[in-house]
């Protein structure tokens, strides 16, 4: 009966981990490298053959094309087919799911405790999810993990069938991932030991057997000499290596890496004793530790790869102290409910932060549209426009060519193969941006906001090129004399520009009576993307210039809904609507916005001022006034600001305090509002004496309105009644 309930107990932790695992894998695509390895996967299903050479762009042409991940790019390639994008997500989660299966297997196999391999399974997942992306390593974490556990199943049973299922999997993997050479590493180090173990030449058999086996893919052996020169020697020991996933790990972005680096040195040096350290965990341990340290890209592979050793190191220094422990009458009831329900509650706060509300990456299936030029890509896809050079930068040029290949042929992508092309862009000099120019002849250019080179904003500010499209993601330009000219006249952007955060500059065309053009320029930017944010801020703002509050308001409030947190922060459009609903005598959304604002900034300036108005009129005088006060406090000379604070007194019954605002207003501005304020406080009072002479004088200037006037004249008579009584 406990043999059951331990099998139970562990096949539900078991799947507990996987899913967990799956779950963590399963986001939004948002890697830029996908989209030209879907591009080949097409390529090589529909032709049945595997380019060798360059032929997505127009800057190396023919250029040398070792596929090392070729039976990835068909893997993904079907699955997006079979599925679409969510297929496609799924399929790399179901990889990262196996991974876990693996490692799990690992564990349990050389006699790890089920609680505390899952306990570390749980560490190592959150550990290795910002490498979870669908790209071709993630069959590295897979592949590395499963020779691994032949070799360790051999080792462990002696059955030969473990060893020669170590030759298949090292063809396969060289054939989906250029990271093979690491299988050499472990194979080479255990055929070594296995031979002075075993005093059989059959393990080194294997190992030579496996590394001829890998020479079965498009390239022979040019691939061995590229993926070791390219994925190894130049990315973890050439130090101008300017690639991210190829820079050492800092600690504050991944403590979780750096303390399971040391907890792990612990774990072995306090196990040391009671479990011997083999030469396939000390050459696992030594090499993935050093490509890790040196490169981001390769911690998922140790902390995957290592895991089992530790758990297994931590389960014999757990029972040890269980055993002494029991020995002194020490219970541990409970104890599976326990470790179960801690597990949960870890994985699900640990899968609450990785997904947090402001993480870089999303959860769940489909498409992170924040990475493509998607809509550029359709605008061009719908040109006339024919044998197009494009410049692109390196985030777009992926996807470009999935979506644009052959009809128009990109600058580059994320392969290392442009790595020259990308070294001539590192310019800093107006001429030799023309240099490079007349070299490759650019006719149209996608690019983001953000220039990522020089070459790029000299781009920008060159008036050979015009804006014909932009959207918040990115922007196309075409260059005079390369393309016709109908096609500028039709598209170019004559009045907007979408860069600065400063968009004061469209009054000049508004004023010149153009605002009717601007409004057309700005709705042709939203009209293939209603989520498009800048347009409608621009919208926004000439709408105002324009005197058409409603349908200022109505932009901006669609700008706010689209992207709320830059929209607050950085464009101040709760403020300006809090502004105009005022205007538009609607005192709630005024105070609905305004409080908006201030979760962003300070409580401080005419902000302040404008929501203790939008307090006074929903008639909270109590709030209006600490925030009227709140103002005065910065600016205690603001007429305005004195006389609307004298009114809310006046209607709070403070006329004592009233009287001394209105007073102090008129020192500063002889305004009319101030002395009818003055006026009308002493009135309530009874003070006719006092508001006489300055309602007479309200109506001599005629400093108020109409109506306000009238009021005047018919408290003065009243004021006259009263004294003649």
């Amino acid at each position: 009966m406990n043999i059951d309930k331990n099998r139970s107990s562990e096949h539900a932790v078991f799947f507990l981990c996987i899913v967990y695992g799956f779950l963590l894998a399963l986001r939004q695509i948002e890697n830029f490298d996908i989209w030209w390895h879907l591009k080949s996967g097409e390529m090589i299903v529909n032709t049945f053959h595997i380019p060798q050479k360059e032929m997505f762009s127009h800057t190396i042409p023919g250029a040398l094309r070792v596929p090392h991940e070729w039976l990835s790019q068909v893997l993904f390639y079907i699955s997006f087919k079979t599925g679409g994008l969510a297929g496609l997500g799924i399929f790399a989660a179901v990889i990262i799911s196996l991974t876990a299966a693996i490692t799990w297997m690992r564990g349990r196999r050389m006699g790890s405790n089920m609680w505390v391999l899952a306990g570390i399974l749980m560490w190592v997942l959150l550990i290795a999810r910002l490498r979870f992306m669908t790209r071709p390593h993630i069959f590295l974490f897979l592949l590395a993990g499963v020779l691994l556990f032949l070799l360790e199943q051999y080792d462990r049973k002696g059955k030969r069938i473990f060893a020669w299922l170590t030759i298949p999997c090292m063809a396969i993997w060289a054939n989906l991932h250029g990271s093979f050479p690491l299988g050499f590493i472990f194979l080479f180090f255990w055929s070594i030991a296995s031979v002075l173990r075993t005093r059989s030449l059959f393990p080194l058999v294997i190992f030579i057997i496996a590394a001829v086996a890998t020479t079965i893919n498009p390239s022979g052996l040019q691939l061995h000499v590229s993926v070791v020169k390219d994925l190894f020697i130049k990315a973890t020991v050439n130090p101008t290596v300017n690639n991210e996933e190829f820079m050492s790990p800092s600690f504050m972005g991944y403590k979780l890496f750096w303390s399971f680096l040391c907890f792990s040195f612990i774990i072995i040096i306090t196990s040391a004793r009671k479990v011997r350290i083999s030469i396939l965990e000390a050459v696992t341990f030594a090499s993935t530790v050093v490509l890790s340290v040196k490169g981001i890209y390769y911690i998922p592979v140790f902390v995957f790869l290592a895991s089992p050793y530790t758990a297994y190191r931590v389960s014999v220094l757990l029972d040890t102290l269980l055993n002494k422990l029991k020995h002194s009458g020490f219970s541990f009831l409970g104890s599976r409910t326990l470790a179960g329900s801690m597990l949960v509650i870890a994985m699900f706060i640990g899968f609450a932060d990785a997904y947090g509300p402001y993480k870089t990456y999303r959860w769940g299936i489909g498409l992170d549209e924040r990475s493509i030029p998607e809509k550029a890509a359709e605008f061009l896809d719908a040109t006339d426009l024919k044998d197009i050079k494009l410049y692109n930068n390196l985030r777009f040029g992926g996807y470009l060519a999935w979506r644009l290949y052959p009809r128009f042929r990109i600058s580059m992508d994320g392969r290392g193969v442009f790595l020259p092309f990308i070294e001539t862009l590192a310019i800093q000099e107006w001429n030799d941006y023309v240099t490079l120019m007349k070299r490759y002849n650019f006719d149209v250019a996608v690019t983001s906001f953000n220039p990522e080179t020089t070459f790029e904003s000299f781009l920008r500010n060159d008036p050979a090129w015009s804006l014909v499209y932009w959207n918040d993601r990115s922007l196309i330009y075409a260059k005079r004399g390369n393309v016709p000219e109908a096609f500028i006249d039709e598209w170019e952007y004559k009045y907007v520009s979408p860069f600065s955060l400063d968009y004061t500059y469209l009054k000049k065309p508004v004023s010149e009576g153009k605002g009717a053009a601007v409004i057309d320029e700005l709705n042709r930017a939203i009209s293939d993307n209603q989520q498009s944010f800048k347009p409608w801020v621009y919208i926004g703002y000439v709408k105002e210039l324009m005197g058409d509050i409603s349908g200022s308001i109505d932009a901006y409030e669609k700008a706010l809904a689209i992207n709320p947190e830059i929209g607050v922060f950085h464009y101040n459009i709760a403020d300006q609507l809090g502004r105009l609903y005022l205007v538009s005598k609607k005192p709630e959304q005024a105070s609905m916005a305004f409080e908006q604002h201030f979760s962003a900034h300070p409580e401080e300036g005419m902000s302040l001022y404008y929501y203790a108005l939008a307090l006074y009129q929903l008639k909270e005088y109590e709030k209006s006034k600490i925030n009227f006060k709140k103002y005065l406090d910065e600016q205690p000379d603001n007429p305005n600001a004195l006389t609307d604070f004298g009114f809310l007194l006046i209607d709070m019954r403070s006329l004592n305090e009233a009287e001394q605002y209105f007073k102090k207003a008129l020192t500063i501005s002889e305004k009319g509002t101030a002395m009818y304020g003055l006026a009308l406080t002493y009135q309530k009072m009874g003070s006719c004496d006092k508001s006489i002479p300055l309602w007479q004088q309200i109506i001599t200037l005629k400093m108020l309105p109409e109506k306000w006037i009238d009021a005047s004249i018919r408290f003065k008579e009243a004021c006259e009644k009263e004294t003649i009584k």
